[in-house]
């Protein structure tokens, strides 16, 4: 991590002028971020506040915001991802309740409720400037307290998805992103030069190594502040990217969007995680754009990723592993494990996920993941074993159910989760998101599940929506699918 610190320190010069990253056609130079961190630094070291705090910072994909990030890395500053998705009240008593010393943010961030947190509690408000070459600006005064957060080590405190609630916290060493950077590497030096397209919040660990590794190898990248078919069509037109990072949602949307073939010309491989790629919609896209989708898996547990498809393996395996999220990389042992016993299960068999991950520790790690690896060592998710459905005593996993539904040509994307039944505890329902210009009714959909899922699996309830609600990270939000029911 200290030739990446060095590095970004020799970059984050006032006299650099090369562009650092473009967003809604205004070009950020190197120079306009080092100017954001040095009044940072100011700021911090003015206010006596030690390198043992954290800072932390409200995420948005804004150029100050990935000035930060960087910025933080090379003064060799903790950083705390304060999510901002929320309401002005609750942000404010997120950052209180998260004791943070030091808290960074857009001025849109910075509402009466903020500001006054801040001032009564002796934090330190740094305020981000809405325009290139501008300095930060400070809001209250700080007070020294041995309360205020401290994480155990030098790192990125990052955001989980928030699938199924609020998002939880994980620290992700800076060692994480010099794994990050060393895959991007391994793709070639061809690859690894061309553009990239930043559209992962910068909350989570995807955005964090995004912004990070396209900076430290001066690759050229447009940022999204969220996903949007046409600006990510027109970033592609305008910087010609060889690889893209995405999730499956995206691919949905593409191939749902009819995208004309020639506009996804100039890539050479899409990678990509935040949930299983079903083998369908693989073969769909490949047959389509002719593009090869090299899958990988990982989890905020692990700092990143920990499991994938390489080159190599495609070229030696093919199709003939679809579905499945590759195989352990470098410095990574995965198992499965019975879910009664907890005893390692034999190849094929499904159980919990564990890893142990080089520089997290020695211990076998779990998943909330169901996993089966088959006598070649390639791993396919089989679903979240948190989420199952006590349907009565029989257990449905909504991932089945999920993959059952996306067959039908009318269904664009699906989401499943189990609510409260009196006489069988819970039962399963369904939100159907459908493709562009396609009608079906639910009793249509009914039918067609109960032809291909057992009895106890098909959906007690309905709800066509015109879209499903989705995370920053294009997940489904579960737990608002689960208010459709009420």
């Amino acid at each position: 991590m200290s030739d990446i610190r060095e590095k970004l320190k020799g970059l984050l010069r006032e006299d650099n002028h090369q562009t650092l990253l473009s967003y809604r056609g205004d070009e950020w130079l190197w120079s306009h971020c080092a100017t954001i961190v040095a009044s940072i630094d100011q700021l911090l070291s003015r206010a006596g506040i030690e390198s043992s705090v954290n800072v932390g910072l409200i995420a948005r994909n804004r150029p100050p915001h990935a000035a930060v990030i960087l910025g933080m890395i090379a003064l060799d500053r903790r950083l705390t991802m304060v999510h901002v998705y929320q309401s002005p009240e609750a942000l404010a008593q997120d950052v209180k309740q998260l004791q943070l010393g030091v808290v960074v943010g857009d001025s849109d961030d910075w509402a009466s409720n903020l500001s006054e947190m801040v001032e009564r509690e002796g934090v330190l408000g740094i305020v981000l400037p809405s325009e290139r070459g501008s300095s930060c600006s400070a809001v209250g005064d700080y007070r020294h307290s041995d309360d205020h957060r401290r994480t155990e080590s030098n790192g990125f405190e990052v955001l989980s998805s928030g699938t199924t609630g609020t998002p939880s916290r994980t620290i992700m060493p800076f060692t994480v992103v010099q794994r990050a950077l060393d895959s991007i590497l391994a793709v070639g030096p061809e690859v690894a030069r061309s553009a990239e397209i930043v559209s992962w919040p910068f909350g989570t660990i995807g955005g964090l190594c995004q912004v990070v590794t396209a900076s430290v190898l001066t690759r050229p990248f447009a940022l999204l502040e969220k996903f949007n078919l046409d600006e990510w069509l027109e970033a592609i037109d305008r910087y010609q990217p060889m690889i893209l990072f995405v999730q499956p949602a995206v691919l949905r949307i593409v191939l749902d969007a009819a995208v004309p073939k020639e506009r996804l010309s100039c890539l050479q491989v899409i990678s990509g995680g935040a949930g299983p790629l079903e083998p369908e919609l693989q073969r769909r896209f490949e047959e389509r754009y002719g593009i090869p989708l090299l899958w990988a898996y990982g989890a905020t547990e692990f700092c990143g990723t920990i499991i994938s498809w390489t080159f190599e393996l495609r070229k030696q395996f093919g199709l003939s592993k679809a579905g499945s999220a590759g195989k352990p990389i470098s410095g990574v042992e995965v198992r499965v494990v019975d879910v009664t016993t907890e005893q390692p299960l034999p190849p094929g068999d499904t159980g919990w996920l564990e890893a142990k991950v080089n520089g997290l520790g020695a211990d076998w790690v779990r998943t909330t993941d169901l996993a089966a690896v088959d006598e070649d060592g390639f791993v396919f998710i089989k679903g979240r074993g948190d989420g199952s459905i006590n349907r009565g005593g029989f257990k449905v996993l909504p991932e089945q159910v999920v993959d059952c539904l996306r067959t039908h040509p009318a269904v664009l994307d699906a989401a499943v989760v189990g609510i409260d039944d009196k006489t069988l505890g819970q039962v399963p329902v369904a939100a159907i998101e459908l493709a562009r210009d396609a009608q079906v009714s639910v009793d249509e959909l009914d039918q067609f599940v109960r032809g291909k899922l057992l009895a106890y699996q098909v959906p007690a309830q309905w709800k066509i929506v015109e879209s499903l609600p989705r995370t920053s990270t294009l997940k489904v939000k579960l737990t608002e699918i689960a208010r459709l029911f009420p």
